[in-house]
């Protein structure tokens, strides 16, 4: 099964604000050109720089945008446990088809990372899907 899965960028104004007309232009854009799903707050999302409020307007824009033509993966990496559980908590009611993660790293890694994944996964209402980062995180399995 051959899917093209787009590293969604978080197009940004000049004042800093998000600029969410572009990104339904390049959702658009990349609809057109065949692309079969979206991974939306990913590392090349700034997931860390955004606001709640942000994240959730990016996501709804996306999910508007993209309906069912093509999948939505939401990234819900922060920095703990108790933050990802909130930003599926904060994104849930919002019509995409994943969830994506990557662990925190650094102090904030956790002891056991296969245990802190499948409690994410058992706390989570859809697919989850864990990218592996070691160079990020400093998370070697």
């Amino acid at each position: 099964m051959k899917r093209i899965i787009s590293a969604a960028v978080t197009p940004f104004a000049e004042n800093d604000q998000l600029d969410l007309e572009s990104a339904r232009r390049l959702y658009e854009f990349n609809l057109s050109n065949g692309c079969d799903g979206f991974f939306v707050l990913g590392t090349m999302g700034e997931w860390a720089l955004l606001t709640p409020e942000e994240k959730l307007d990016l996501v709804a824009c996306a999910c508007d945008v993209i309906g069912s033509r093509a999948d939505v993966l939401v990234g819900i990496s922060d920095t703990g446990f108790r933050s990802i559980l909130r930003n599926i908590e904060k994104l849930g009611h919002l019509s995409h088809s994943h969830w994506t993660l990557m662990l925190p790293g650094g102090w904030a890694g956790p002891a056991c990372p296969i245990d802190y994944m499948h409690r994410i996964a058992d706390a989570a209402d859809r697919p989850i899907y864990f990218y592996y980062a070691p160079a990020f995180n400093g998370i070697a399995l």
